[in-house]
This record gives C-alpha cells, structure tokens and sequence, in this order.
C-alpha cells in the first residue's frame, strides 16, 4: 500500500485522494483476501518457526554437554539456509505446476524468490495472499532437516552438513510435498491425505534419520559405562523447555494447516492437545513401569511422539480418536525405541523411532479413524489400503535418496569427524565455544600443557593446607583457597585411582576464589586411608549397594573429597554438586562416619 501511494503521490495527487484511493481499492485490491484468516496465518507461521528453536533446546538438552553447541547450530542454520533454499527454487519445485504432467515435481522457474506471487491474490482454496501462503510453507521446510540432526549427533561436521540440506530440501523434501499437498500430485490425484505433514515432514525426515546412521556409523565408546553415560541427557530443564515450545508451535503447526481461521482448525488444535497430553501419560507410566519411576525427559518425549502421530489426521478426526492415537502412540514409539536398540542402531535422539515411526502410524491410523464431517474424508479399506502404501513408498524413497546423498557428500567433503575430536567435543573443534561459561576454565586448565600444570600445582603447594606442614597464612592463620583454574591444574594431571599427597589438599566448603578460609575448614586428606575408586564396567543401575564396614564407606568418602574438588572447579563455586556428594562433604568434615545405608556404591558410582 504504502508503494502505491508513493507512486500516486509521484503522479500529483494529493495525500486526501491518495488515502480515499487506497481505502477503495482504486489503486490495489485485496477484496478476495480474508483478514481474519491471514492473521491467523500470519500467527500460525510464527509458531511455526518458534518450534524450530524449540527443537534446539530440545536436543541440546538430550546430548552431552559438549554438543550443545553444535546442535543447536545445527537447527539454527537451518532456519537460515533452508528458507534461502526455499526461495530460490523449494517453493517452485513443490507448489509450482507439475513437470511434464508427471505429478512428480513442479518447475524450477515457477517461483524463483517468489516473483509471481501476489500480497493481495489468494493461494488456490484459500482466503489469504499467496505470499504469506509460500512464507508459511518455507517454515515447515525449515524444521524438517533440523529434526534429522538428533539422529547423527556427534557425528557430522558443519560444512557437510551444509551441503546435505542444500542438497536434501529440493531432492526429498519438496518432492514429498508436490506429491501430497500440490494438487497435481500423484499421491494428491490418488487419494492420499497428509493433514500437516506426518508423511511429508516426519516420515521424510524420520528415515533419512535412519538413514544417517547407517552412513555415519555408531558413536565410539571405551566401555559400556560411556554408552551408558551418552544417553544421559546433560540439562532436563532444557528438554522441558524445548517441549514447551515445542506443543506451542505445534499448535501453528496443525492448527494452521487448514489454511483458515475455521472450525477445522478447531478441530486441529484440540486434536493435537488430546493426543499429546493422553500420549504424555502413558509414556510416563510405561517409564515408571519399565524404568521404576517416572522420568521427566520420558514424559517430554511421550508428548513430542503424540503431537507427531496425530500430526497426519489433526484436520480428519474427532477428539476422541486423538485421544485413541496418543494412548495407542505412546507404546508403539516406546517399542520402536526399544527395538532400535536392540538392533544397535545408534539413532542418538531416537528421530526414527518417535518422528519417522509416528508418521507412519499416524497416517495409518487416519485410515481407519478420518470422519468425512470434518475433513471430507471418510474411513474406509481402499482409503487405509491407499495411506499405507503411500507409507511404505515414502519410507523407502526417503531412505534410499537420503543414504545415496550423504554418501556423496562424504565423498566431497569430510562428512565424519576423526575420534579425537568427539573425545575433545564438537563444540570446541569446530566452533571454538562452550555451552557453559565454566567449561572455558576446564578447557583452558587441560589444554596449555604440562608447563602450565607444573606451574598451578606450585601455586597449589603454596597456597593449600598440607597434611603435615602448616598453612600459608595471610594475616592471622588464614589460608588462601586456590581458584578453580588452578584446582583443576593439579588435580587434572593425576590419574582417578591415585594415591593423594599432601600438595592436593581439597577444601571441604566451598568459598569464591577470593575468599579466606581458616585452616580448620580445610581437610589434609592424605593422612587419610585410601581407597581407589575403579571404574565400573557396568551401568550404576547393576552396582551392588554394600561395603563390609563403616571404615571402606568413611574411606570411600574421603576419596570423594577430591572428586567434589572437580565439581566445584566445573560448575563454578556458586552451583550446588548432586546430593550425594553434599552430604559425603557434611560426612567427611564431621570425622565422623555416616549411617549404614546412607550412602551405597552404586550412589558413589554415580556420583563419580
């Protein structure tokens, strides 16, 4: 509007006829465009794109804390490089018209940085601009690729995955779309529905997951122990967060798959809620079954599997069949993740098994529950026989294409990263940061070498009550505690088994690095008896939870003093350690030993 009246003003009219114009629409007309329904549109996008943020924290939360960073650059550059790609030539391939008649891609010259779409020209079967309609769609090819970064995490460098998702958008993803959501698609002219996006979304991105893994390989481990400890996730808080965004976005997701402010998209939004929240419950209680209590992250996990499941029949369904799929969702995926397991498919965040699986079963399900009364779709044998076909043909396309594209981009760019960068972390190799301001102190401490050590461990010994000699007093009997840098210096070059001298005395309280403190707060461990801490070859879940004495349990939390002397060089001298160690402090500078049972070994273990 304001180009036309600029223009007008430009030809001599005056500002009065140039606003009487615009209001009338002598100038520019938009009275086919819905305001009502391109506001919710304009709404629903930016939900949308709010899930692929939500998607980051989400992740960044499940993986190591040493991957934080990269995943979420993963999702993040996403966000950047496929809306270019989708500009350039995503939207034309998919909502172009089709190719030669073959239903199977539209022209590359349809749309180029969508020229030819109008702000005041509905989108065919809607009420709102065409551009906001290709904006819209650029955001659900936005989260697509950044789903199938769970799958390979700690697995694949930054430039390659650049060129993956430059090559996977207009080579998979599009190609789903023009099939299903153009209407001169094949599957579209067949009979095949997909509401918001459980084939064309999860079911793409879910088995190209699968597909990565078979490419990249599993994740190398020393033991047992560090599998089992890569699968813990770093930051629940974060995974919850990320959930949260996660249920709201899809509310855009669904919700705004109908193309209008309607009683469909209605339908969509209390579909999506219903299935999430029944598919959260029962996920919770097969955990607490399974697991013998209920865990935070499995109930995150129950709901993003319900949200994707009902995600093909959002717009088709009554409430009471969402309900149906998320009490039906939440032990398929559980079963699909367990099965993936068992088949040592090293699929990090289980992409295939909630995402890929759940668009399959989501848009099976639709064959049996869709009511014509809502979408105009009725449950039938053909229309099931037509959906699980669709199924099984995507699957396979996705697959396939996806393991033949990384297998050329390993061929042009480095796609794995050698060991001894994951052992270092992808966060610092490549990017050259840390999700945590404590983890530079850590970084800086192991890597200046062993000039550096040699040095903090003299100040150490300066500055650290020995267990035989007295103090280094400050004024009246005070000691110095050393600052975490140079804590974690001399306690870095020592091996976890070894005997403790006198120079690596470990304060029991925890001050700021500026702080005196008195001699008797500090405890000379190495006049204490010692007992090596192995590591465990089995998870802390098989740990036997006895000692023979008191005497082994107050050994054992003497030891545990240099373990927490780590965590408080680690998470900085304001952050609580885990409540084990809490009390093994409280234990250790009372001289006294705790009651039998307070703490076990699989709690040290752990802990450790």
């Amino acid at each position: 509007e304001v180009m036309f009246g600029v223009a007008a003003m430009r030809r001599g009219a005056s500002l009065g006829s140039v606003k009487t114009d615009m209001m009338s629409g002598s100038d520019i007309s938009c009275s086919d465009i819905s305001a009502s329904d391109s506001a919710w549109m304009m709404t629903s996008t930016s939900f949308v794109l709010f899930m692929t943020p939500g998607l980051a924290f989400f992740y960044g939360g499940l993986v190591p804390r040493k991957s934080v960073i990269t995943i979420i650059m993963q999702c993040f550059i996403s966000m950047a490089v496929t809306s270019i790609v989708w500009a350039i030539v995503g939207f034309s391939l998919a909502f172009g018209d089709t190719w030669g008649g073959s239903g199977f891609i539209g022209i590359p010259s349809a749309y180029p940085i969508f020229t030819n779409l109008s702000p005041c020209t509905p989108w065919p079967g809607s009420r709102i601009p065409q551009l906001l309609f290709a904006c819209y769609q650029m955001m659900f090819a936005v989260i697509a690729p950044a789903l199938i970064t769970g799958a390979f995490a700690d697995r694949v460098l930054f430039p390659a995955y650049l060129l993956f998702i430059i090559l996977w958008v207009p080579i998979v993803y599009c190609p789903f779309v023009h099939w299903i959501w153009n209407p001169q698609g094949f599957l579209a002219q067949w009979g095949v529905v997909d509401f918001a996006g459980g084939i064309v979304v999860h079911i793409s991105a879910g088995f190209a997951a699968l597909a990565s893994v078979f490419v990249v390989g599993p994740r190398k481990f020393e033991t047992d122990w560090d599998r089992q400890l890569a699968k813990v996730p770093h930051n629940r808080t974060l995974v919850a967060l990320g959930t949260g965004m996660l249920w709201m976005g899809w509310f855009g997701f669904n919700g705004g798959s109908a193309v209008a402010a309607s009683s469909r998209d209605a339908f969509a939004l209390v579909n999506s809620t219903l299935a999430a929240a029944v598919a959260m419950v029962v996920w919770t209680f097969l955990e607490w079954h399974h697991l013998g209590r209920p865990q935070l992250v499995g109930a995150c996990v129950g709901a993003v599997g319900g949200l994707a499941t009902v995600t093909p029949a959002a717009g088709y369904i009554r409430p009471w069949a969402a309900a149906l799929i998320g009490l039906v969702t939440a032990p398929f995926c559980f079963g699909c993740v367990q099965f993936q397991e068992y088949m040592h498919w090293d699929d990090a965040l289980d992409v295939w098994g909630v995402h890929g699986m759940g668009g399959v079963l989501g848009s099976i399900l639709l064959g049996v529950l869709a009511d014509s009364s809502i979408g105009g779709v009725d449950r039938s044998a053909e229309f099931l026989g037509k959906q699980v076909a669709a199924c099984l043909f995507t699957m396979v396309y996705a697959f396939v294409v996806s393991y033949a594209l990384l297998r050329v981009v390993g061929a042009v760019l480095p796609l794995v990263p050698p060991p001894e960068m994951v052992a270092e972390g992808l966060d610092v190799t490549i990017h050259g940061e840390h999700a945590y301001d404590e983890d530079h102190v850590v970084y800086a401490a192991q890597t200046r070498g062993p000039n550096f050590l040699a040095m903090a461990k003299a100040q150490a010994q300066a500055r650290t009550v020995g267990a035989t000699g007295s103090p280094s007093t400050s004024g009246s009997g005070t000691a110095t505690i050393p600052s975490p840098l140079v804590v974690i210096a001399a306690v870095n070059e020592m091996p976890d088994n070894a005997e403790i001298t006198s120079d690596l005395v470990v304060p029991v309280n925890r001050k700021n690095d500026d702080t005196d403190i008195t001699s008797d707060m500090v405890m000379p461990v190495a006049s204490q008896p010692s007992l090596p801490i192995p590591r465990p070859d089995s998870p802390p879940e098989q740990q036997t939870d006895s000692f023979s004495n008191d005497e082994e349990v107050k050994s054992m939390l003497l030891q545990i003093q240099l373990l927490a002397a780590k965590v408080d060089a680690l998470i900085a001298s304001g952050r609580a350690s885990s409540t084990s160690v809490a009390r093994a402090l409280a234990g250790a500078r009372a001289r006294e030993p705790p009651k039998r049972g307070w703490l076990s070994s699989a709690d040290l273990n752990r802990d450790r």
